[in-house]
């Protein structure tokens, strides 16, 4: 899967997660399940990172849901 960057009137980032794809995903309530959620950036070829990240901007999860926190990569520098 080849990633194309693309930028919204706002300079916002729109194209790591497919935009279709990732409406759906909302609108069906997957993002609820933590594991519709490793599935579907699996799916996508992304880190769920990424998507619980996005989710998080969007604010469909709540930034203070730390058990979603355990899914995401830590690294230290």
């Amino acid at each position: 899967m080849s990633l194309v960057v693309q930028l919204d009137g706002h300079n916002q980032l729109t194209t790591l997660i497919p935009t279709q794809e990732y409406e759906q995903f909302v609108k069906q309530g997957y993002h609820l399940d933590k594991i519709k959620l490793r599935e579907f950036a699996d799916k996508m070829d992304i880190n769920i990172g990424i998507l619980i990240g996005r989710l998080m901007k969007d604010k469909h999860i709540d930034f203070s849901k730390k058990s979603y926190e355990a899914l995401r990569r830590k690294f230290n520098i």
